[in-house]
Parts: C-alpha cells; structure tokens; sequence
C-alpha cells in the first residue's frame, strides 16, 4: 500500500471540500503516508490532514525520509537529508540568500 521502496516522499497540494489549500505528504503513487518504515503500523495519514505552508510539509517529509534512509531504505544516506533540512531552515531563517545569476557586462 503506497510505499515505494527508494522513494521518497512527495509533497502534493491539495484542494478541501472548504475550498482551503493544504500541502499533504504522500507516497510515489499519491496516497497519505500512513507509516514511518514499510513494515511499521498503519497510523493514518502522518501529516493528520496537511500543512498550511510548504516549507512545513517538506520539514515533515525530510523527517520521514531521514527515518528511511537511516534504515536503508533510499538511495540517498542521511547526510544528503540533513543537508537538506540545514538549507530549508536557513531559508526559513532567512540566511540564505536566494540564488542570482551572474553576468558579465558586455
């Protein structure tokens, strides 16, 4: 049911009977992550229903990608998804500076 083993979990908007937005983190095929590890419980949707903000979708998901890499489960090791986690808590901080290109004066 849902996982795909080496991949990672996925960030897909979704539209509320309200008319509300909210970022949901799903498996390859789009369902809810139900579970940490393929052979863990079932514990319903992880993200209970969705995040408001994207940046606090991919902050769950890196999580839940760091406990499968942990355990040996994607192609990328934790170190990858740490790095990950640094530089979306940097942009959140606002430390980092967005990525401009350069160019040279003709």
């Amino acid at each position: 049911m849902g996982y795909s083993p080496r991949m990672r979990a996925r960030i897909r908007l979704q539209q509320l009977p309200s008319g509300d937005l909210s970022y949901r983190v799903c498996e390859s095929d789009g369902e809810p992550v139900a579970r940490w590890l393929p052979s863990g419980p079932l514990l319903g949707a992880l993200d209970r229903g969705g995040f408001d903000h994207y940046a606090d979708a991919r902050s769950f998901a890196l999580g839940i990608d760091l406990v499968r890499a942990e355990a040996g489960l994607l192609d990328v090791n934790a170190r990858v998804i740490d790095q990950e986690r640094a530089e979306l808590d940097a942009d959140q901080r606002g430390h980092r500076s967005p990525a401009v290109p350069v160019f040279e004066a003709a």
